[in-house]
């Protein structure tokens, strides 16, 4: 994703690459409370369910002040978080070097709302996935190809 970001902004100028926070979250979800075995903690414990999404809060702090709330976040929940905020932190963050952060998976550019929000944009890509479900029921399949629609 970040290799085709990188070209595609380059070759079309004006074009801004955001992700959906719906997504991120489903991801989150996923993740982080089902995938690395918290999903009880979670549904069962309101302060464990809090902690866990301060972390997906962390998308709507400015850019440049992710890393510092990630860190101080880090610091103030309890141990049992931490393999999560590891994880979190190799995947979104980067992973604090003596060097500086590390190059995360996904850039906090990519993932962070914090711009959208204050400009009033949508922060899910729900239009898009409307225009993919209408095609798809229009075309009466779920994964049309340039010919089918011809075809149609």
């Amino acid at each position: 994703m970040n290799a085709f970001g990188d070209k595609f902004v380059t070759t079309t100028n004006s074009s801004i690459i955001s992700g959906c926070f719906f997504i991120y979250k489903i991801v989150f979800n996923v993740k982080y409370k089902s995938g690395l075995g918290f999903k009880k903690n979670y549904e069962q414990d309101p302060v464990f369910s809090h902690h866990v999404n301060q972390m997906a809060a962390l998308a709507f702090l400015q850019p440049n002040d992710v890393s510092q709330g990630f860190d101080d976040l880090y610091n103030s929940l309890p141990q049992m978080l931490h393999p999560l905020l590891d994880n979190f932190e190799d995947t979104y963050i980067g992973r604090n070097r003596t060097q500086g952060r590390a190059k995360p998976m996904f850039e906090i550019e990519l993932w962070n709302m914090h711009q959208r929000t204050t400009d009033r944009l949508m922060r899910t890509s729900n239009s898009a996935e409307t225009l993919h479900r209408r095609l798809s029921s229009i075309m009466q399949c779920q994964h049309s190809t340039l010919w089918s629609c011809i075809n149609n």
